[in-house]
């Protein structure tokens, strides 16, 4: 896959501690792009590539270590007045890891399931541990709990890991409101408007 390969050529020059050089972020950024572009269209794309258990492994990791990376330098370089446009990449990019993650888990026990495999924190675990403004900030609920909703529809032992780490019940709501509203193109692109009643029924329980 397109995405893989582009972070395979950069990670060569990352450095976990000194922060990713500007080409890193620039190319992982189009990668992602290109990747959301292509399963928004078609998101058959993404599920059959990764019914490969080598696929699903290497994106397993890709999106522990963006979501890892995103976070700790996000908070690093906002101490300093001179990376504002690097932080806002970062931003961005884990903006759009965090939405590929819910449309790479819609739909499949197996892939849902992966996303809470290995060592702790694993994936799932670090979506629960996102910066606050992901559970308070209506603009960030509605990049993270689309993919929380998808990764532990239908799936009991990943809603267990929310109900640990965060609470359902901000799930359900914002499922209640989306219904509601009736107007939330973006939840409706991202987890199909008739399996919203069901969904509100497993997130209350």
């Amino acid at each position: 896959m397109l995405f893989l390969l582009c972070i395979g050529q950069t990670d060569s020059s990352f450095n976990r501690n000194v922060g990713a050089p500007i080409p890193f972020i620039g190319t992982t950024l189009q990668s992602m792009n290109i990747m959301l572009n292509i399963v928004t269209h078609n998101i058959d794309v993404l599920h059959s590539a990764s019914d490969d258990v080598g696929i699903r492994n290497e994106l397993y990791h890709v999106f522990s270590f963006l979501l890892e990376w995103c976070t700790t330098s996000s908070n690093a370089m906002s101490s300093t007045n001179n990376k504002i446009k690097e932080t806002s990449n970062i931003e961005i990019l884990l903006e759009k890891t965090i939405i590929l993650i819910g449309y790479y888990a819609r739909g499949s026990a197996e892939r849902q399931q992966s996303l809470h495999y290995g060592s702790h924190p694993t994936p799932l675990q670090k979506l629960c541990n996102l910066p606050f403004k992901f559970f308070s900030l209506d603009s960030n609920k509605e990049i993270l709990f689309p993919t929380l909703i998808s990764i532990c529809y239908n799936d009991i032992r990943n809603r267990n890991v929310i109900e640990d780490e965060i609470s359902t019940q901000m799930l359900s709501e914002f499922i209640k409101e989306r219904t509601e509203e009736e107007t939330s193109n973006t939840f409706r692109t991202r987890f199909p408007k008739q399996m919203w009643k069901d969904a509100l029924e497993f997130f209350k329980d």
